[in-house]
Order: C-alpha cells, then structure tokens, then sequence
C-alpha cells in the first residue's frame, strides 16, 4: 500500500457492521472483497479450546453459543458431546453453521436471533460461550445484551466471553472497567477478567493493524497478536 493509497480498515467499527451482508457477500468494508471473514478459520477458536483444556466449560446441562458466525465453536463443542445451541443475527452465518454440522455429522441446534433479546429463550441454558460479540455492541444495546442473557442462562450458569481488548474493533476501547461495569448487577458474579491474546493468520499482511495504524505484534509463525478480553461470570 502506498502513501497515497488509503486503507479501508482505517474508520472500520464493528458496531455498524452489516453482517449479513459480510457473510454473503464476503465484504467486510466497502472496497475489500474477502473469501471469508478474517474470524472464519474453519474450526474452533483458540480461547475455546483452552477454556476446554482447563476444564472451565462443563460438559453436562444446556449450552448456548451466542454470536455463533457460521458454527465453528458448536460444532466442535457438539461433537465432543455438548448439547449446544447456536444463535447468530446474520441468516447467512446460520446457513453455513447449519451446512457444517451436517458435512461433519454432529447434532447442534441453530436459529437466527438477536443477541440483545434471545426472544423465546428464557431459563434454558446452564453455560454460555460468546466470542467476538460484545464489541460489536454500542452503548445502548449492552445493557440489553446482558440482560438478554441473565433471562436466558438458570442460575448458577456460566458465561464465558471473550473480545476485542483496547480499540481493536472500532473507536471506542474495549476496557476493564466498561466489562466489569456491564456485568455489575445483582444477577451476576464475575469470576475472572484477563487480558491475552489471539492469532488472527487469514488478515492480509496490508490490514494488520488497529484502527490507528498501529502493526500488531506477531507470533512465530508471523500471524498478527490480536488483544482480547477473557470474562468468566457466573448468574447468581
């Protein structure tokens, strides 16, 4: 890219992004067409499976992977034998997670809904992933995101959530306090809030930075070192 050129990604901000449209039409932001979505890697994130190495994802009850995208997460979880389902706002996305638990014959549940109102899901789930989701959230819609989820997860249900740390997915930082904040209610106890990071190896050499410019730290093989929050909460 040169001086004069300007990166698309530059003003990107998850809150406004049409994910419909990303999922099938594979445009992240106007003048980027993509094969698929940088967090598309065709199998389970990384923060999943070390949450399931540490044992901190029970395997009995229901589970609800929210923000789903096209089921990675679910269909791993299912065919280690969870009983998951899976939600996502984008109808493409869920097409996708619906084609790829039947290409790998495992049994996962998927149905489009909102996030910020899981209408017809109350009291059903024992443990929650999110991944991704929270930052794509504005200010207005976390309170209802979260109370979307404490009318969804029984007590004593376990939410696992990670996102974007600092201003990786738009203008406005994803801190410690804005987390603690959200989930400072009554409903909730929060376990656990660490900062880590995530490869992101499908981002193009061009686009691996933040929203400043800033070039992401790599990891040995050369992939960018993406900032992520890891948020353990339990309903009370």
């Amino acid at each position: 890219m040169t001086e004069t050129e300007i990166d698309p990604f530059q003003n990107f901000d998850a809150r406004t992004l049409d994910f419909e449209r990303a999922y099938r039409e594979g445009v992240l932001v106007d003048g980027v067409e993509l094969d698929k979505m940088p967090w598309d890697h065709g199998k389970p994130k990384q923060t999943l499976l070390k949450l399931l190495k540490e044992n901190r994802i029970p395997l009995e009850g229901d589970l609800l992977d929210i923000g789903c995208g096209p089921g990675d997460n679910a269909i791993h979880l299912a065919g280690l034998g969870y009983r998951v389902t899976g939600v996502d706002f984008a109808p493409s996305a869920i097409a996708k997670a619906n084609s790829r638990a039947a290409q790998q014959g495992v049994t996962a549940t998927f149905a489009v809904a909102d996030a910020t109102e899981l209408a017809g899901f109350d009291d059903d789930f024992d443990t929650v992933v999110s991944a991704s989701l929270f930052h794509c959230f504005t200010a207005e819609q976390r309170p209802d995101y979260v109370a979307a989820l404490a009318r969804a997860m029984r007590s004593g249900a376990r939410l696992l959530q990670w996102c974007a740390r600092g201003d990786l997915a738009g203008p406005e930082p994803i801190t410690d306090e804005m987390l603690r904040t959200a989930f400072a209610g009554q409903e909730w106890t929060i376990v656990s809030l660490s900062p880590e990071f995530v490869t992101m190896p499908a981002l193009k050499q061009e686009h691996r930075h933040d929203i400043k410019g800033n070039q992401f730290e790599v990891d040995e093989n050369g992939a960018p070192l993406l900032p992520i929050w890891v948020l353990e909460v339990t309903r009370n």
